[in-house]
């Protein structure tokens, strides 16, 4: 499983039925769950199946994980 490092650079992207509504970039990151409560607060965040895709440059991967958000 991949894993996130406090220090590492981090992009993430996520998007409704295609529309993407959040981008993130940074450090200090703690895990998948901080990247998750980011989304779940941004203003254009609404109810349905999120599709969420991090990229972690730092150490060299990629993955989209797929979640349901609840209002």
């Amino acid at each position: 499983m991949a894993t996130i490092s406090h220090s590492d650079t981090v992009f993430a992207s996520a998007s409704v039925r295609g529309i993407e509504f959040c981008n993130l970039q940074g450090t200090g990151f703690t895990g998948f769950g901080d990247i998750i409560d980011r989304v779940r607060r941004h203003p254009q965040a609404r109810p349905g199946m999120i599709m969420l895709t991090v990229r972690n440059s730092s150490q060299g991967w990629s993955h989209t994980r797929a979640f349901y958000l609840t209002a």
